[in-house]
């Protein structure tokens, strides 16, 4: 077994490195979250390649486009609520109801979009531990 932080030979089943001390695992996770590391470059080109064989998700970039799409827009239509004129509006009722819009609309957009993106998070450490397994 190799060290995931300096790269030197380490007994199996290690926990931390004792050349550099680094917890195997924590390295592990924040390379898969990354998205880089020779374990998943070894296993796509093993594989046959990572988008056709659907080793690698694309998803998660999908997602973070759509996140700012659905930002601005709900953005815009809290501005826009803020500044329409009827009766509710006139009173003042409309400024904060817009702001609350912007506020609490892109938190809890936020939110979503986070959780759709530790699904796949999830699915990639769970794929990393197969890898392990296997090999």
């Amino acid at each position: 077994m190799f060290c995931q932080n300096c790269g030197k030979e380490i007994p199996d089943g290690s926990k931390f490195c004792p050349y550099c001390g680094a917890n195997q695992f924590e390295v592990l996770l924040k390379k898969q979250s990354a998205g880089v590391g020779d374990e998943n470059r070894f296993y796509r080109e093993e594989s046959g390649g990572g988008y056709f064989s659907f080793r690698t998700m694309v998803t998660p970039i999908i997602v973070k486009w759509v996140y700012a799409i659905g930002m601005i827009a709900i953005t815009i239509g809290g501005i826009v609520t803020m500044f329409r004129r009827n009766d509710y509006y006139e009173s003042g009722g409309g400024f904060w109801m817009g702001l609350g819009i912007i506020v609490v609309g892109n938190l809890l957009w936020r939110v979503a979009c986070e959780g759709i993106i530790l699904i796949f998070s999830i699915h990639d450490i769970l794929a990393s531990i197969e890898r392990k397994i296997k090999h």
